[in-house]
Parts: C-alpha cells; sequence; structure tokens
C-alpha cells in the first residue's frame, strides 16, 4: 500500500487494517468524504488508464482508443501487403474488425458445433455449390476450349457426387433434415442448368487464381501505381472476341446488390478489381494481348437467388482507382475505428470487443476536429 500513516488524522494511530487505511485516505482534514476516484487513479494505474480510455472514447476526438493507431512500421506494412478484394471491402465495412483479424492476427476459434436442425452451414452450403458449377463447366467445356454442351444427366451425376462427398464428410443430424437440404441443392442445381441454357457468353475459365509466374499479381491502376492483388475469379467468359465478362457466383440474399450501387461505400469492390486484374492477367499471360473486360455480374444461381444476374459495366476506373487509393492512404493513416452501423455487429466475432463502441461513431465522424484524419475514409464512404 503506497499511503504513508501521515495520511491519517492523527499521525500517532496505526491503522487497524485495509479498510481503515481506504477510509482515511477518502476523508479530508476536516473529515468530510471525498471523491475518492482520484485516490484509487493514482493508485491503481490499470484503473486510471481504463478511466482515460472511456473518457476519450465518449469524447469527440479521435484517439487511439477509438482505433486511431499512428505507427510508422504499420503504415510501412501496409505497403508491402497482398491485398484481396474482399479484404478491401471489410475495411470499408468496419477498420476496426479489419485490423483484428488482418493486422493482429485475431480470429475467432472455428469450433465445430452440432445443429440439430441443419446440416450444412451457409458457408458449406456455398462451397458445395461453387464446386458442382466448377467441375460441370470445366467438363462441358473441355477446360474452356469449347463451346458449352449443355448436358443435364452430367450435372445430375456430379451434383449426386459432391453430395455424397459432403454425406461422408459432414453428418447430417437426422435422415429428414439430410433429405430436405440434399433436395433444396438439387433444386439450386436446377435454376443453375435453366440459367446456363439460355446464357449467350461463352465460359473460358475457371476459379482463375490471379497470379503471374505464380506471384500475387502486381495490379496497375489508372494513375500508374500498383496495388499487390491476390484471389481468385469464379469465372471468366468471352462475350464476342476480345471481350469478357467476370462472374461471381453468390448463393445469399441479391438484396444488397442495388442496381445502381456501383461501390457502395468501398464495401462492393470486387466486380470492379476483379474485372481490371483479369484483364491485365489476360494480357500478360499471353492468353488476349488485345482483352477488355467490359462488365462484372453477381450471378445468384439458385432457388433463392432466382438466377438473378446484377452486371456492371466497368467504366469507372478512374474512381475505381480513388477508392482503393484512398482506402490504402486511410489504412496507412492509421484509422482503424469501429463501423457505425449497429447491424454489421450482429453477427461480428468481435462484438464483445467493442461492445458498443459503434453508437459514438456517427457524431464523431461529423465532428470538425475530425475532418482532417478522416478525410480519405470519409470520401470513400460518401461514394455509391
Amino acid at each position: 500500500m503506497s499511503y504513508q500513516l501521515n495520511t491519517l488524522t492523527n499521525a500517532e494511530t496505526t491503522p487497524l487494517d485495509g479498510l481503515d487505511v481506504w477510509t482515511v485516505a477518502f476523508l479530508n482534514n476536516r473529515g468530510r468524504l471525498l471523491d475518492g476516484r482520484d485516490v484509487l487513479n493514482k493508485e491503481y494505474t490499470y484503473l486510471s488508464n481504463g478511466s482515460d480510455a472511456v473518457m476519450k472514447r465518449i469524447s469527440n476526438t479521435i484517439t487511439a482508443h477509438d482505433g486511431f493507431i499512428q505507427s510508422e512500421a504499420l503504415a510501412a506494412d501496409i505497403g508491402q501487403r497482398a491485398f484481396s478484394a474482399s479484404q478491401l471491402e471489410r475495411y470499408a465495412e468496419c477498420p476496426m474488425r479489419f485490423y483484428f483479424g488482418y493486422v493482429l492476427g485475431i480470429w475467432s476459434k472455428n469450433e465445430v458445433t452440432y445443429d440439430r436442425k441443419r446440416w450444412l452451414e451457409p458457408v458449406e452450403r456455398g462451397n458445395l455449390l461453387h464446386r458442382i458449377f466448377y467441375e460441370y463447366l470445366k467438363q462441358i467445356t473441355s477446360d474452356g476450349s469449347l463451346q458449352a454442351n449443355h448436358d443435364r444427366n452430367l450435372l445430375q451425376y456430379i451434383a449426386e457426387e459432391q453430395l455424397a462427398n459432403y454425406k461422408r464428410l459432414i453428418p447430417a443430424p437426422s435422415q429428414h433434415i439430410l433429405l430436405k437440404e440434399s433436395g433444396e441443392i438439387r433444386q439450386d442445381v436446377e435454376w443453375f442448368y435453366n440459367e446456363e441454357l439460355i446464357k449467350t457468353t461463352r465460359p473460358c475459365y475457371f476459379e482463375q487464381e490471379l497470379t503471374i509466374d505464380g506471384e500475387p499479381m502486381q495490379l496497375k491502376l489508372t494513375d500508374g501505381s500498383t496495388i499487390t492483388i491476390k484471389g481468385f475469379i469464379d469465372r471468366i467468359d468471352q462475350i464476342e472476341p476480345h471481350s469478357y465478362r467476370i462472374i461471381d457466383y453468390k448463393t445469399g440474399n441479391p438484396n444488397k446488390y442495388r442496381e445502381n450501387g456501383h461501390f457502395a461505400g468501398g464495401t462492393q469492390l470486387q466486380h470492379a478489381l476483379y474485372a481490371l486484374a483479369a484483364e491485365q492477367w489476360l494480357r500478360d499471360t499471353g492468353r488476349d494481348k488485345d482483352a477488355r473486360v467490359t462488365e462484372s455480374a453477381y450471378y445468384f444461381p439458385t432457388a433463392r437467388g432466382v438466377g438473378r444476374e446484377v452486371v456492371r459495366l466497368q467504366d469507372k476506373r478512374e474512381l475505381l482507382t480513388g477508392v482503393v487509393r484512398n482506402l490504402l492512404i486511410s489504412m496507412e493513416q492509421g484509422v482503424y475505428i469501429p463501423t457505425e452501423d449497429a447491424k454489421r455487429c450482429r453477427y461480428c466475432d468481435y462484438a464483445t470487443v467493442c461492445v458498443n463502441h459503434s453508437a459514438f461513431m456517427a457524431d464523431k465522424k461529423k465532428h470538425p476536429d475530425n475532418a482532417m484524419n478522416m478525410k480519405e475514409f470519409l470520401e470513400v464512404e460518401a461514394i455509391d
């Protein structure tokens, strides 16, 4: 205990116990009770630091306690990273979530949980459908070298084969649920087949990795700068000679992909970033030195998505460059604040850490004292 006996009203009085010491420490020289916060903070530095963090978090100024982390080492690391489109999108959605996962490397444990009401998790279901589509298109086009020669029986065979693989890998909680979900997947496969029959584009490349000679691509942006990019493109279709469309399969809800929402505040970049990357990949690898990727599509070939295809014309590359550059500058400047959209926190792995942090961010972003530090990030958020 750091308090000396002379803090007592009678210097010759010996405290009976620790409680007696604290009781006297909370009294002034007239015996009146003081606000004990200063005394406690002085004695316990961790408590003091915590109080300081709370006060700064609820203040108007964005500080390190909000995720404004100024570090030369972190800024240098950002310049050396290879980014996927989903990583950049995640940063735009919530920089703090990006920081926890991709900078600090803190990930939730991938625990297997038994759900008696469901066989496949959404990610597993999506992976299964992707695998079926990939195997089918690869076979009917001879790995992209021929026009598609559609065959319903072949597709059904591949679907059953992949279903059997998943049944072996992931036990179903009951026969009833297994039959129900397997039937739904067969329905999705039928939707896919019928949509493919009416497509006029020619499938050429499937699950194409964005690498040159085995290394992540150095993607050239329109201002001459480069970003190291990594990832896979679900599919590249040829529209006509030297003209291509990239396709990204989606098995979830199509509602967030609005027809007129091109970048959605930086949260939808894949269609544009990978279109530019696919065009460069086709040219640099010699597949098509005159290639132009003119369209991208988010494709929902399932019963839930009713075969919907959200097409984005690739005519905003200067704007894409600005969005990407601003996101990278924002990272380098240390802006790792939480989202202000509490709806994004509902399913976030880090919600127990942030608690209600998002509640403070709307006002902080608007405060003039933060305008300079937030400039690039706010510019991206404003772009639809």
